[in-house]
């Protein structure tokens, strides 16, 4: 699984919980931080990918 899945994954997980009214607490918190690594994960990739040389 690509991490741009991961992320979504995650994404969907939390807004479940949040739509269950469990959008607070240790899960949801947990649920955020991999987000947040995920997301700088994703944004260094494509950086790289734009700073990339032409072939």
């Amino acid at each position: 699984m690509s991490k741009r899945e991961q992320y979504l994954k995650k994404q969907k997980r939390l807004l479940s919980l949040q739509t269950l009214g469990r959008g607070e607490g240790a899960a949801a918190d947990k649920i955020r931080e991999e987000l947040e690594d995920l997301w700088i994960e994703l944004t260094k990739e494509e950086q790289e990918g734009l700073n990339a040389p032409d072939i």
